[in-house]
């Protein structure tokens, strides 16, 4: 078989078939016989390496002519729709949405492959992947520049009454409302719209004054009383290199909040209840008694059986921090400060043992305490910390008027905890323990989900399908953690809340009979009575992409989550996906007005809508 192949190259070095036969040593009939068979073969081998050839494109049917001669119609109604030339193809939005309902659940051209549709449309290949997934990917084609007519130089008859009326019952700040009265064709400068409202008795003129430096640092947040009554505690990491290693120890400090004197620490490899310990009875033993409350951070080791047995004995209110407030421990942190200010890196010659470092980190630490006890302070009248603390000596009266506020704050603090453990949902608790184990995050403190959960279910959701999809398509920020998934639902949390607030003014200008909305809303009514309930929804879902002005795509979006919900639910699982389809491909749209309304529609289509 192989010899006629080597003959016509001329690489054959055999005579005949029979000088082949005697190497092989093989008869005759049962060569013939095989070469039958390897010719039947051969045929179905590919000749060179590489991907397998194409299956062919089958002929073009009725199905394809008829997307084809649909596109070619839209074309002639929209010049422009569609501009191939130079670098890059430029496509408007409404011929994205008219392609991806042609080639929808409902479209003539849903049997066809993506071939089959490239050829018919004229859009490559590439680019129709991009319009068929979310969100879209990258793609050659440049997206469409969305056109913005100017704002009219004459605002509508009886803006200035509007505005007057708008802003009696607006709760937002006046900045924001300068703002949005653009977005709803009303185009007046800052300035016109203070002296109006001020005409209007609405709006006061205030002086600016300039701000000026408090010098009470904590500005009076924090409730002080006589020396020994309130120690605050608090550790603070250190690091001693030591020759070539470096060595890290956590400083555990005790304060007296009235003269700021540092009374007591400890030193301890990491922050734990032994150290808080150790820096409490370090202070006994400087002030010569226990004080009546103690204030730390809310850390576990903090708060340990232990801990509460100490504090129990010695009669001490065990006062724990408001969550997220540092300047709770405002005297203890400025310390901190001070230290980090005032001492240079530690670096101790090469040592062989763990202990001596923590040892000269002692010696260190106790001048530096001892050291800012004797210093005069101008905020103590020129008096030591030291003196003030040892020369004040508290009466009966003083202390049991201490206590009792103490106590009032304490449990200020505790049933604030509760109120807001009571605010998180259960339901979204569990959603989101259940979330981390699937993506993988990790909450050891059980600070995130809390955090995550304050932001409502909504947001909670948005963030977790937001995080799941970039993970899925590996485009998340190297390193992510917990604190990622926070972000996301915090942002997603204000966009909504700014979704809220402006349709409560759209809301507030329809009260006032509004000039805009009367009209966009009988057009609403029109197409609602006219159309079909698919068509309506598509014909709505065109002007809330389209219209330049954002009070009108929120018209127009509102009645198509409306006429969303009011379908049967098969048909909401039909369209659903085209719907957030055609919003992602919107370039135009920012991508926050995007997510909003990919959010809603899927709110809309769910099972649970209009119920």
């Amino acid at each position: 078989m192989a010899l006629p192949i080597l003959r016509a190259l001329d690489l054959s070095h055999m005579a005949s078939n029979q000088d082949v036969l005697s190497r092989l040593g093989a008869g005759r009939s049962r060569a013939y016989e095989l070469k039958s068979a390897l010719e039947v073969l051969l045929a179905t081998l590919q000749r060179r390496p590489g991907r397998p050839p194409k299956e062919p494109i089958a002929p073009h049917g009725e199905t394809t002519l008829e997307v084809a001669v649909a596109v070619r119609s839209f074309l002639a109604r929209h010049p422009g729709s569609m501009v191939v030339g130079g670098r890059r193809n430029t496509y408007t939005a409404a011929f994205i949405r008219f392609v991806l309902a042609l080639l929808g659940p409902d479209g003539v051209g849903r049997s066809l492959t993506l071939e089959q549709a490239e050829e018919a449309t004229g859009v490559p290949l590439n680019t129709l992947k991009s319009w068929l997934t979310s969100p879209p990917a990258e793609t050659d084609e440049a997206p469409p520049i969305a056109t913005i007519p100017s704002p009219t130089s004459k605002p509508p008859d009886g803006v200035l009454a509007q505005i007057i009326t708008l802003y009696a019952r607006w709760k937002g700040s006046f900045t924001a409302f300068v703002a949005q009265l653009e977005q709803h064709r009303i185009y007046e400068s800052t300035y016109t719209v203070r002296q109006l409202l001020q005409l209007a008795g609405l709006r006061t003129a205030r002086p600016r004054t300039r701000k000026r430096g408090d010098p009470e640092a904590l500005r009076g947040a924090f409730e002080t009383f006589f020396p020994g009554a309130q120690f605050v505690a608090d550790g603070k990491t250190i690091d001693v290199t030591l020759g070539e290693h470096t060595h890290r120890f956590c400083w555990e400090l005790v304060i007296d909040t009235a003269s700021g004197a540092l009374v007591g620490f400890a030193v301890r490899d990491a922050e734990d209840s032994r150290g808080l310990l150790d820096a409490y009875e370090h202070s006994k033993q400087t002030s010569g008694k226990p004080p009546l409350s103690l204030l730390r951070d809310n850390l576990p080791a903090n708060h340990t059986p232990e801990v509460e047995a100490v504090l129990t004995e010695d009669d001490v209110i065990s006062m724990p921090s408001t969550a997220y407030r540092p300047e709770n421990k405002a005297h203890v942190e400025g310390q901190f400060g001070l230290f980090s200010q005032n001492m240079p890196p530690i670096h101790l010659p090469s040592a062989p043992a763990h202990e001596q470092a923590r040892q000269t980190l002692s010696y260190v630490l106790f001048a530096y305490a001892a050291g800012r006890n004797q210093a005069p302070r101008r905020s103590l009248g020129g008096r030591t910390a030291a003196s003030v603390f040892t020369g004040y000596e508290p009466t009966e009266e003083e202390e049991d008027a201490a206590r009792t506020r103490l106590e009032q704050t304490r449990d200020r603090i505790r049933d604030t905890c509760r109120a807001e453990q009571k605010r998180l949902d259960p339901v979204i608790r569990k959603m989101l323990e259940d979330a981390f184990v699937t993506l993988g995050l990790d909450d050891p403190e059980g600070t995130f989900i809390p955090a995550i959960a304050r932001h409502g279910l909504d947001a909670a959701q948005e963030a977790i399908a937001i995080f799941s999809a970039k993970q899925h398509r590996d485009t998340l920020p190297d390193g992510v953690d917990a604190r990622y998934l926070l972000g996301i639902a915090r942002n997603v949390a204000h966009r909504n809340e700014d979704e809220a607030v402006y349709a409560a003014l759209v809301e507030l200008r329809e009260r006032t009979g509004d000039l805009v909305l009367a009209p966009l809303r009988e057009q609403v009514a029109h197409l609602k009575a006219s159309l079909a309930p698919e068509e309506y929804i598509h014909a709505c879902m065109a002007r809330a992409l389209d219209e330049p002005f954002l009070v009108d795509r929120h018209v127009f979006r509102q009645a198509v989550l409306q006429g969303l919900a009011e379908t049967p639910i098969d048909v909401r699982r039909r369209i659903g996906p085209l719907l957030a389809r055609m919003v992602a491909t919107q370039y135009a749209l920012a991508p926050r007005e995007r997510d909003q309304f990919i959010a809603d529609l899927a709110s809309a289509a769910s099972p649970l809508a209009g119920s």
